[in-house]
């Protein structure tokens, strides 16, 4: 038995669109004598098919940000440009370990601060390719400026369309604090969440 022919099924066309997907195949016998019907279509037993599921998976490559010090007024960001001589921490960085394209979104689950809280200047981030794997999301659609981090009764979409290839899908989150001129000292957190959903190009 020959084949004669194969179609390489893109997995684009329909994972982005739906949770799952079933591929059948019909076959068709051929000799010198002629061709004969195609086998049996639609979904009955004897039918072949395969159903190949998507798959919602991110992982956290650095998932803790540690400013350091900083006086009452002087602010940071992951970028490195800072106004105090500070530790310089890494950004956020995610990692697409599914089979489609995620929107990853930000928000957070209490305030960074005593005196500001979320949705303001003084606790923000955006989205940023990393030097080794540009184009891993839709820019057009992330927030690439610097965005107020919300509250966690909402959310806002970080990465837009993170890619699940191998070799381009990581993407970063950067983060800017600023401290209020009128916040005491102390120690300082807030927790930082993270959520995926199935991506799509009509946002």
């Amino acid at each position: 038995y020959d084949v004669t022919s194969y179609t390489t099924i893109d997995p684009d066309q329909n994972f982005d669109t739906d949770t799952s997907f079933y591929y059948y195949w019909r076959v068709q016998a051929m000799d010198n004598a002629g061709d004969g019907t195609f086998s049996a279509s639609g979904r009955s037993a004897s039918v072949r098919a395969f159903k190949i599921n998507s798959t919602i998976t991110i992982t956290m490559l650095n998932d803790t940000v540690i400013f350091g010090n900083l006086t009452s007024g002087s602010s940071a960001t992951t970028l490195g440009n800072n106004t105090s001589p500070i530790l310089n921490p890494g950004p956020f960085i995610i990692q697409n370990d599914g089979n489609v394209h995620v929107n990853v979104s930000v928000n957070a689950s209490d305030a960074l601060w005593l005196q500001q809280g979320l949705s303001t200047e003084y606790f923000q981030f955006m989205s940023n390719w990393s030097e080794t794997e540009s184009g891993s999301f839709w820019r057009n659609l992330s927030a690439t400026v610097w965005t107020n981090v919300p509250p966690v009764t909402t959310y806002t979409i970080a990465l837009a369309l993170l890619n699940y290839s191998n070799t381009n899908d990581t993407g970063e989150v950067e983060i800017h604090v600023k401290v209020p001129p009128d916040e005491p000292g102390g120690y300082k957190s807030s927790t930082v969440n993270f959520i995926s959903s199935l991506g799509s190009n009509t946002l």
